[in-house]
C-alpha cells in the first residue's frame, strides 16, 4: 500500500502532503521524524533552517517508474526519493533510470543534493547488488547518494506498496 497523506500527516495537508513549519496543523512529529532520518540515517549535515520547509509527494510516478515510493523535498537543498521494494532484482535493473530521473529533477528544481533511498526487508543482501550497480554506472556526480535501509528506518510510509 502506498502511504497516504493520513498515514503520517493530518487531514489538514494537501494531497501531496505539503508540510511547512508555519502550518497550523500539529505536525512537529513528522518534521522531527524526517529531520532525524535525514541527519541520523542518511548522514546529511543540513543546517536547521533547511528543515523549515518540507514537501512530501506520495505519488512521484515520473521519478520512480514501476517502483513504489515517495519524495521528500527539504528546503531548497535536498531531494530524497524513497523507494519501497521487496523485489531487489527489479530495483537493480531500474537503478540507472531512477538515478538519472532523480538527477534531472534535482537540477530542474535547483537543489543541491539527490539522495536515493531503497527500503527493503533485506538491506544487507540488496546493498551489495545495488552499490555495485551504482558504482558501475560511473556517474561522476558527488551530489548523488545511494542509501539502502530497512523499512523500519523510514520516517513515513513504513508499509510496503502492494
Amino acid at each position: 500500500m502506498i502511504p497516504k497523506a493520513n498515514d503520517a500527516v493530518s487531514a489538514n495537508h494537501t494531497k501531496t502532503g505539503n508540510y511547512q513549519e508555519n502550518d497550523t496543523s500539529p505536525e512537529p512529529l513528522l518534521r522531527a521524524n524526517i529531520q532525524r532520518f535525514v541527519r541520523g540515517v542518511l548522514g546529511c549535515s543540513c543546517p536547521e533552517a533547511v528543515f523549515q520547509t518540507i514537501h512530501i509527494d506520495y505519488n512521484p510516478r515520473a521519478l520512480v517508474g514501476t517502483q513504489r515510493g515517495y519524495t521528500i523535498t527539504i528546503g531548497s537543498k535536498l531531494l530524497v526519493l524513497v523507494i519501497m521494494t521487496t523485489n531487489c532484482p527489479v530495483t537493480v535493473n531500474e537503478l540507472g533510470n531512477i538515478l538519472e530521473r532523480g538527477r534531472q529533477a534535482r537540477d530542474r528544481e535547483r537543489l543541491n543534493r539527490f539522495r536515493l533511498v531503497v527500503a527493503t526487508p533485506e538491506p544487507q543482501l540488496a546493498r551489495s547488488k545495488l552499490e555495485s550497480r551504482f558504482e558501475a554506472r560511473g556517474m561522476q556526480d558527488n551530489r548523488i547518494h545511494l542509501h539502502i535501509v530497512s523499512p523500519d528506518q523510514l520516517p513515513v510510509g513504513k508499509r510496503y506498496a502492494g
